[in-house]
């Protein structure tokens, strides 16, 4: 009915925060509709309006991933809904962060390459997906990743590599990771080595 009645849905609200439009609100809330979202898009929502973050409404739908948004099936079917919409994958955050560095699963992973994602894209502090990945132990994800062109001792802008991002925090993860032949000597520029790392974590 408001909608109906001429209300703006590409308002960028300065009361949230980050100020953002309904879409990026939509997304966010625990139990995100993905009808809601459709009827939304369907009224003239712009699936690729910046909130004063420089993101899109595709971040915030991901970044659900690792909170309690992350238990809600809806969270890959928004997702799916705003791709399909025309959401650009490879969009930048003021990070330097693309929607494939918070991918939450090996199936929005491939959908994400499929779109045009690229698996060795780096953020402003060097990290690709593959990094972030090992860092929140998301095994299939990184296991996806490397058919998909990541490099497996890819170092990021201080020189930490997957495996020092991983070190300890799980083990399941790590043991994988020197399964696939990742350096265990391999160095920062601090000279930190992966067993440097893991000692953090006793």
């Amino acid at each position: 009915m408001l909608v109906d009645s001429g209300a703006a849905v590409n308002h960028l609200h300065q009361t949230e925060v980050p100020p953002s439009t309904p879409l990026h609100r939509a997304v966010k809330h625990p139990y995100g509709s993905k009808e809601f979202v459709h009827f939304l898009i369907e009224n003239g929502s712009n699936v690729n309006a910046l909130d004063s973050e420089g993101c899109t409404p595709l971040f915030w739908a991901l970044r659900g991933r690792y909170s309690m948004r992350s238990r809600f099936p809806n969270n890959n079917e928004i997702i799916h809904e705003l791709v399909t919409s025309g959401s650009t994958v490879t969009a930048i955050d003021e990070d330097g962060d693309t929607p494939l560095h918070d991918v939450p699963n090996v199936k929005i992973a491939k959908m994400f390459l499929q779109h045009g994602a690229d698996a060795l894209a780096k953020n402003k502090d060097g990290n690709t997906p593959i990094h972030t990945a090992s860092a929140h132990g998301d095994m299939d994800v990184v296991k996806f990743l490397l058919e998909h062109g990541a490099y497996l001792d890819e170092a990021d802008a201080i020189g930490q590599t997957p495996l020092m991002l991983d070190a300890g925090s799980d083990l399941d993860l790590l043991r994988r990771l020197l399964d696939r032949g990742a350096s265990v000597n391999a160095r920062t520029d601090a000279g930190w080595t992966s067993l440097y790392h893991a000692i953090q974590w006793l």
